[in-house]
C-alpha cells in the first residue's frame, strides 16, 4: 500500500497527485476544483487462489492450478471548497464521472498503463464541512492492468518456406491475445496463422485461383480460290494413296452458278502427267493455337465445293484430306469417277487407314443444278468432325458418324487439298471435269484450353481483421463466421519471444501485408 501523501505534493508541471486517477481519458482533479487524490490501494502485489484436489489418505493434496480473482482499487481523496453550493455542485459533478461501467483507469505515477474497472462503493464523508476526505472503490473484473499502447509487428517473407513471418515480443508479465490485419493485394483462397502454440485457419486452403477449361477457335478462314492459292504449300500434302502425283498447278475463275451467285472457286490450272493418277495439290499447315499448342484433338474440317459435270463421260478425283501430326491420314472426304457411263459419282469417307462409308451421288450438271447445290442439303458444304473418338462427315445434307476409339488422341494438324485425274494413258483431255473445285475452307479448334479465373474467397482490397482477445474474424468490418475452419485455435503469445508464420495460397502474388500486434498486460 502506498503511504499517506500530502496533500500539496502534486507531479512537476501541473496541478495532478503523484497517483491521481484519469477516468476515460480525464483526470478528476482537472474537471473538479478542489478535488485532490490522498493515496490509491488495491494496485500492488495481487493475490491467487490454488485449487487442489485431495485424494483418499494421501499427505498433502494434488495441485491443479491457480487463478486470479477480480481485485477492487481503492482511491483516497480529498475535496475542499469555499462553500456550501461549491460542495455540492462538486459532488454532483463527481457522481456525474463516476457514473460508468467499464472505464479505463489510470494513474499518474503510472501513465502507460490502465485497468478496467467500475465503481462500486465509497465510504460516507463527515457532514458539516466543505472540506472532507473519503474513499472511491472500482471493482475491478479483469484484475490485471495493460499496456496503453499496443505493440505492432510487421512481416518478412522466408524465401524458403514462402511463408510471411513474425517474432512477438511480449516483455509483460502474462500470455496476451494476438490481433491481426490482413490486407490482401491479390486474390486469395486462404490465410494460415501457425505459432507454437496454436493455429488458425480461414478459408480453403484447396481454392484454384483458375480453372482450365477448353474453347473452340477458328484457325482457318479462307474465302474463295485466291485466298487459298496464297495459303498453300504447292506439290506438298497427304493423300489417299501415297503412289498418287502431285503435279500441276491451280487457278481460280469467276463463275455464276444456276441461281445467279458470284464465286471465285480454286480450279486446275494444269494437271501435269503420269502413269497414275495426278493433278495439282496443296498443303495448309495448321497455325498453333492460343494456348500455344499445335495439334487439335476435337475439330470441324469445312470445305465448300463445286463438283458438276457436262458429260457422262467426265472422269476425275477430288480430295479433302486431314493429316495428323505425325503426317499420316486422320481423315478424308474422298470424290471420284473413274469410268463413264452415267452422271453417278463415288464418295469415300476415310478415318485413319479405313474407308467407313462407300457412297453414290448425283453431281451437278453445267447448269448447277443437284443435291449437293440445293440450300436444303447443305449447298454445296461439306465437313469433317473429329470429338475425340468421334467422327462425323457430312455431305449433301446428310451426317455420317464413326466411332474410332484408337483415333482419339490423335490430333488434326494440316489440311490437304487435290484435284486429281487418271493415268494419261487412260483417259483424253476432253474427258476431264472442268467443274471441280474448292470455294471455302475452314478450320475450327475444339480443343483450345484457356484458363478461367475463378472468385476467389478473398478480393484483391478486402481486409482480414482478427480480433485475438474477442477470438473473431471481420472481413471489410463484417463478421465472417463461416471462413473460420473447424479445429482452428486462438492462441496467445507468452512473456518472451514467439514465432508466427502466415500462410496463403500459392497463386496470391503479390503477396497479403500482415501486421500483429499485442497489448501486453501486467500483474
Amino acid at each position: 500500500m502506498y503511504e499517506f501523501i500530502d496533500t500539496n505534493e502534486t507531479v512537476t508541471g501541473n496541478n495532478l497527485a503523484t497517483e491521481s486517477l484519469e477516468i476515460n481519458g480525464e483526470y478528476i482533479e482537472n474537471l473538479i476544483p478542489g478535488y485532490l487524490t490522498l493515496y490509491t490501494s488495491g494496485r500492488e502485489l495481487l493475490e491467487c487462489e490454488i485449487e487442489t484436489q485431495t485424494i483418499g489418505y494421501k499427505d498433502g493434496a494434488d495441485y491443479r492450478g491457480k487463478r486470479y480473482p477480480p481485485r477492487t482499487i481503492t482511491v483516497g481523496y480529498q475535496l475542499c471548497t469555499s462553500s456550501a453550493e461549491k460542495f455540492r455542485e462538486a459532488y454532483n459533478q463527481l457522481n456525474k464521472i463516476l457514473n460508468v461501467e467499464q472505464a479505463q483507469l489510470i494513474f499518474a505515477d503510472e501513465p502507460d498503463k490502465y485497468f478496467i474497472g467500475t465503481k462500486v462503493g465509497n465510504t460516507s464523508v463527515a457532514a458539516g464541512s466543505n472540506c472532507v476526505t473519503g474513499e472511491i472503490d472500482f471493482y475491478c473484473a479483469d484484475p490485471f492492468k495493460y499496456s496503453l499502447t499496443e505493440k505492432v509487428f510487421s512481416t518478412t517473407k522466408n524465401t524458403s518456406t514462402g511463408a510471411l513471418e513474425t517474432t512477438i515480443v511480449n516483455d509483460g508479465a502474462l500470455p496476451v491475445a494476438i490481433s491481426y490485419e490482413i490486407k490482401h493485394n491479390h486474390e486469395n483462397g486462404y490465410i494460415g496463422i501457425v505459432s507454437p502454440y496454436g493455429a488458425l485457419q480461414y478459408g480453403n486452403p484447396g481454392e484454384l485461383d483458375q480453372e482450365e477449361k477448353e474453347k473452340s477457335e477458328n484457325l482457318l478462314n479462307l474465302n474463295g480460290g485466291n485466298q487459298i492459292i496464297k495459303n498453300i504449300t504447292k506439290d506438298e500434302g497427304i493423300l489417299t494413296n501415297s503412289a498418287f502425283l502431285k503435279s500441276g498447278s491451280f487457278t481460280y475463275q469467276d463463275y455464276h452458278d444456276g441461281n445467279g451467285s458470284l464465286f471465285f472457286p480454286m480450279l486446275v490450272n494444269s494437271s501435269g502427267s503420269g502413269n497414275v493418277w495426278h493433278g495439282p495439290c496443296g498443303q495448309i499447315t495448321l497455325p498453333a493455337k492460343s494456348d500455344g499448342k499445335k495439334g487439335s484433338t476435337s475439330f470441324v474440317a469445312m470445305a465448300k465445293i463445286m463438283w458438276q459435270l457436262q458429260y457422262a463421260s467426265e472422269v476425275g478425283s477430288m480430295q479433302f484430306n486431314i493429316g495428323d501430326t505425325d503426317g499420316n491420314l486422320l481423315a478424308s472426304i474422298n470424290i471420284y469417277r473413274s469410268a463413264g457411263g452415267n452422271m453417278v459419282t463415288n464418295l469415300q469417307l476415310i478415318a485413319g487407314n479405313s474407308v467407313k462409308s462407300n457412297i453414290q451421288f448425283k453431281p451437278g450438271d453445267w447448269n448447277g443444278q443437284a443435291d449437293i447445290y440445293n440450300k436444303n442439303k447443305g449447298g454445296g458444304y461439306m465437313y469433317i468432325q473429329k470429338m475425340g473418338e468421334l467422327f462425323e462427315f457430312y455431305f449433301a445434307g446428310q451426317k455420317y458418324q464413326y466411332r474410332m476409339p484408337e483415333l482419339a488422341g490423335k490430333k488434326a494438324a494440316s489440311i490437304t487439298v487435290w484435284l486429281g485425274y487418271p493415268p494419261d494413258n487412260k483417259i483424253t483431255t476432253e474427258h476431264r471435269i472442268h467443274y471441280a473445285g474448292f470455294i471455302n475452307l475452314s478450320f475450327r479448334s475444339d480443343s483450345v484450353t484457356y484458363l478461367q479465373d475463378l472468385p476467389n474467397r478473398y478480393q484483391a482490397g478486402d481486409v482480414l481483421t482478427v480480433n485475438g482477445p474477442a477470438a473473431k474474424m471481420y472481413v471489410n468490418g463484417i463478421p465472417s463466421l463461416n471462413d473460420e475452419t473447424v479445429g482452428s485455435k486462438y492462441f496467445k503469445a507468452p512473456p518472451g519471444e514467439t514465432k508466427v508464420e502466415f500462410y496463403y495460397s500459392n497463386f496470391s502474388n503479390p503477396a497479403p501485408t500482415i501486421t500483429a500486434k499485442i497489448r501486453e498486460a501486467y500483474l
